[in-house]
This record gives C-alpha cells, sequence and structure tokens, in this order.
C-alpha cells in the first residue's frame, strides 16, 4: 500500500510495466511449418522504481521502510499491489528481483537521506486448482454468452426474413391485384373492340341495304347486283338473310 500524504510519500519513479507471456509448445515438422499449441499463460510480472525520502517521512527513515520491503522479500510474503485504489490483477503478487541505489549520506542520522529502487513482482497464485476452476468457469460463461449471441443472430435472421417474406408476400399480392385489373381491362377493351366491329358491319350492311332499296325502287336491280347482295348476305343472320333471300326472289321473279 503506497500512501501519499504531506507528512509520508512513497512516490513511484516514471512508469509501471506489466509483461504477459502465453505458454507456448511447439512441434517441428520434418517438411514444412511446424505447428504450436497454447497451453495457458505465464505468471504476470511487473516491474517498477520507487524513491524513499527521508525529508517526507519525518516518523521513519528510507533504511526502515526498505528493511520492510527487503523482509518481504527475504521471507517470500506476498501481497496485492494496489495503488490509488486499484488493485492490480486478481491475484497477489511477490518481490522476486529488486536493487536498491542510495544517495546523500546524511553523517547526523547515520543514514541515506534518499533511496531508490527498482522491484520486479510476479504473480503469486496460491491455488493453482483454483485458479483452473477460475478459467474454466470463464469458458463456460464465454461459450454460454456466445450461444445467446448466436441465439440472438438467429432470431434477427429469422425476424428479418419473415418480415422479407411478409413484404414479398405483399408485393406479389398487390402484382397479382395489378395484373387482374389489366386481365379485366384487356377483356373490357376486347368486349368494346367486338362491339365497335359489330356496329361497323351493321353499319355497313345497312349501307349495302340501303343501297340495294334504291336500286330497287328505281327498278334497277340487275342478276348482278342480286348476286353481289346474295354473297354479302352470308355475314348476316339466319334470319336477316332469309329475309334478304325472299325480297330478291320476290324483286327477280322467284329467282
Amino acid at each position: 500500500m503506497f500512501e501519499i500524504s504531506d507528512k509520508k510519500v512513497f512516490s513511484i519513479n516514471n512508469e509501471i510495466n506489466r509483461a504477459y507471456k502465453s505458454k507456448i509448445s511447439e512441434h517441428t515438422a520434418i517438411f514444412g511449418p511446424g505447428m504450436i499449441r497454447h497451453q495457458g499463460r505465464e505468471l504476470t510480472e511487473l516491474s517498477f522504481g520507487i524513491s524513499l525520502v527521508a525529508s517526507l517521512i519525518p516518523d521513519a527513515t528510507p533504511s526502515e521502510q526498505l528493511d520492510k520491503i527487503k523482509t518481504m522479500w527475504e521471507f517470500g510474503k506476498y501481497d496485492y499491489l494496489t495503488l490509488g485504489g486499484q488493485t492490480f490483477g486478481a491475484f497477489p503478487f511477490l518481490i522476486i528481483d529488486m536493487s536498491e541505489k542510495s544517495s546523500y549520506f546524511n553523517k547526523e542520522t547515520s543514514n541515506f537521506d534518499f533511496i531508490n529502487l527498482e522491484l520486479t513482482l510476479k504473480e503469486y497464485i496460491d491455488n493453482p486448482q483454483k485458479y483452473n476452476k477460475i478459467i474454466e468457469q470463464l469458458k463456460i460463461q464465454k461459450k454460454e454468452q456466445e450461444k445467446l449471441t448466436e441465439a440472438e443472430t438467429i432470431n434477427v435472421e429469422a425476424e428479418q426474413k419473415s418480415k422479407l417474406q411478409e413484404f414479398a408476400e405483399k408485393i406479389e399480392n398487390k402484382v397479382n391485384d395489378i395484373v387482374e385489373k389489366v386481365d379485366k381491362a384487356i377483356e373490357i377493351a376486347e368486349n368494346k373492340k367486338k362491339e365497335i366491329l359489330s356496329q361497323l358491319e351493321k353499319i355497313k350492311k345497312d349501307a349495302k341495304v340501303d343501297e340495294l332499296m334504291d336500286l330497287v325502287r328505281a327498278g334497277m336491280i340487275t342478276a348482278d347486283k342480286a348476286n353481289e347482295m346474295i354473297d354479302y348476305a352470308k355475314n348476316f343472320s339466319k334470319t336477316d338473310r332469309e329475309i334478304l333471300l325472299n325480297f330478291l326472289r320476290n324483286q327477280t321473279g322467284g329467282k
């Protein structure tokens, strides 16, 4: 625990370095590249420097504080590393390397006023089985999270597919409605066309009949004209054709 106040200061110099390493085994092939396998991780290492300053710790000397740290190192004591309320890592650390640099020797106290320390700490896991259980639980949680994410993705895809299918059905229904309306419009147009053609034929027939009547009234009906009207009458209805033929027989003397 490093405390900073107007009476007591343990100052960290520069920066803290953390090293993360994986356990890797390599299988060397005779030909071609080899293969590596991840087998967990190495213990995390931390390195940083601290300064012990006599003028900032009046209740103790830098040497006394140094002795506390050396005792932890010598007896293999481990503890959590906490800086400013932040705990580094999930496990405590052990001092594995320490270098000391003292300066400004004080004749009155027979001690150095400044002691700079470079410390290297290594992660300490007192129960590897417990750690392995935690890792396995984390793996299970990750797989469950992946399954949930996959399920959510499938649900989203299914929902999107359903919406697309619904949209396609709406489009298809609209197209069918349009096709039905077009077919109906074509049917109406065909009926209208037939009606117009029928009216044209009626107009044409009436004109021929009028022409025949005019010839009869003028007494100018001839055999050729009668035959022309007989051929033209083939397109008449049965009743109209019989009426016209009887009329022609009467006008031509029953021939």
